[in-house]
């Protein structure tokens, strides 16, 4: 019964890891769709002074580097997604062998 509590316990804190993953991504995701609509949202450059040009080149290039940044974490955010899943579903699959390699040994 011990060993099924534990094993329960394991279980849950796998799905919590999934979960927080998931709303790590989910969060990522929008922050990055919020970076790439603000390009949109910005007035034609060539209604602006020269000064306001320049300040929107240096705002832009601010924008892209969060963008690359954001996307870097969203594709780790992602792998660690799919490991938390795939530790999951091994578990779950593997949870009916666990007996058999131990009834080899004894």
């Amino acid at each position: 019964m011990n060993a099924s509590a534990n094993e329960a316990g394991q279980q849950s804190e796998r799905m919590l890891r999934v979960r927080e993953a998931y709303l790590r991504t989910r969060e990522l995701r929008a922050r990055l769709a919020a970076l790439r609509s603000e390009d949109l949202q910005l007035p034609d450059s060539l209604s602006l002074s020269l000064s306001e040009r320049a300040e929107r080149q240096a705002a832009d290039r601010e924008r892209l580097d969060a963008e690359r940044a954001t996307k870097l974490e969203l594709d780790a955010a992602e792998r660690a997604l799919s490991d938390a899943e795939a530790a999951v579903q091994e578990s779950l699959s593997g949870n009916g062998d666990d007996w058999m390699r131990g009834a080899g040994t004894r």
